[in-house]
């Protein structure tokens, strides 16, 4: 089996803290400028920033109940999986992939 070469190159989710291969699926969210490893994720997002409405009780009566203890979100173990993340970074097995965005007010230098 090949030996492991650090650090790592992956993809953070901003929600749920779990980190992605740069080949998984995922996407980048233009709007909040950040990477979602799903759509339930950025939705829970949108609803914790108060973009969805806590009344609708459709989508946001739905995310809050993943939120409950031992549910899929259960903010208690996605607090321990971005400890667990931050960690991997600082000891430097993680390098976390960044987008940037070219800014057309800066010229390029040669």
């Amino acid at each position: 089996m090949p030996s492991a070469s650090f650090p790592i190159s992956v993809q953070y989710c901003r929600f749920c803290g779990e980190s992605h291969h740069k080949s998984e699926t995922g996407f980048y969210s233009i709007d909040l400028e950040q990477w979602f490893c799903n759509t339930t994720c950025y939705y829970q997002t949108r609803l914790s920033r108060g973009e969805l409405q806590i009344n609708n009780h459709g989508i946001s009566q739905v995310l809050l109940a993943m939120r409950k203890e031992n549910g899929i979100y259960c903010p208690k173990t996605i607090k321990n999986r971005k400890e667990r993340f931050q960690e991997h970074v600082r000891n430097g097995r993680y390098k976390v992939i960044r987008r940037t965005h070219a800014r057309e007010d800066i010229p390029i230098e040669e």
